[in-house]
């Protein structure tokens, strides 16, 4: 049986990088049956999430036919707003890197050039290929992993003809969300991966899905790392404006604190979202 190997490369990017990701990519038997070499180049590539300083993208491959030296890579890149990749350089043999700065994003200032995105390209002597998923590098990274939100109703007094209700709360803690960066740099869309039960779970209107609850906000940040949003709770289609603080260090947005007012079903509400790595 072929053994894989699995290169690991030492990443020596600036300071204002975040860290790294190392992608492996390719190495997996055709599916069609013939002679020759079927099998593409097995390899890894290093690149940063984010990064305020020009920085390297790195990577190596290995293939079952072809010497380290006779796989030949090209490194693709999407700037910001292009329509087109465009070929950064082709590459024989390794250890092979690429310098990301202001000239290879065709900008005057470097942060004026994300997000930008890179695609890889390994060929064996045979012609197979192997190519690598797009890889999306930001001005900052945004990975946050995980967020709990919370929603209590404040109690409200009997009047003539109502009954009065007590403080009520919901509770989705920690729940897996997902990122995307729009296309304006300084906002970023956070929602729940699915709906996900709330515990407690005390609002009716909000619990109505036997108590599943998901979010869907979109933050804007400012200079002083001040974040606002509106916020969507489904079910019930309660519509939040929330402010707060992000902590970011360096160019990683390591938490979100926001919080906001709203009425749900008659009675003052808080809400809470709070986001972490």
């Amino acid at each position: 049986m072929r053994s894989l190997i699995r290169f690991t490369l030492t990443t020596a990017l600036l300071a204002s990088t975040a860290s790294a990701e190392i992608i492996d990519f390719g190495g997996h038997d055709e599916k069609f049956k013939g002679g020759g070499d079927k099998i593409p180049p097995q390899c890894s590539i290093n690149i940063p999430k984010a990064s305020a300083e020009p920085f390297f993208i790195k990577w190596y491959c290995i293939d079952d036919n072809a010497g380290s030296q006779d796989i030949r890579t090209e490194l693709w890149m999407f700037r910001k707003d292009s329509p087109a990749s465009e070929l950064v350089g082709n590459f024989l043999g390794f250890p092979a890197a690429a310098l990301i700065d202001a000239p290879a994003l065709h900008v005057t200032e470097f942060s004026e050039g994300f997000p930008v995105s890179f695609r890889l390209v390994a060929i064996d002597r045979a012609g197979i290929e192997a190519i690598s998923p797009v890889l999306t590098v930001g001005a900052q990274d945004n990975s946050l992993d995980s967020c709990t939100l919370t929603v209590a109703t404040e109690a409200t007094a009997a009047s003539g003809s109502t009954t009065g209700l007590p403080a009520m709360n919901v509770t989705l803690s920690n729940v897996a969300v997902e990122i995307e960066d729009t296309s304006e740099q300084s906002k970023l869309r956070i929602t729940t991966k699915e709906s996900t039960l709330a515990s407690p779970c005390e609002v009716e209107s909000i619990c109505s899905d036997d108590s599943k609850v998901g979010f869907d906000i979109t933050v804007t940040f400012g200079e002083d790392k001040t974040g606002t949003g509106t916020m969507a709770i489904t079910p019930g289609a309660t519509q939040v404006e929330l402010t707060g603080t992000a902590s970011v260090e360096g160019v990683t947005l390591n938490s979100l604190d926001l919080t906001g007012e709203t009425t749900i079903d008659g009675a003052q509400a808080t809400v809470t979202l709070e986001c972490k790595q």
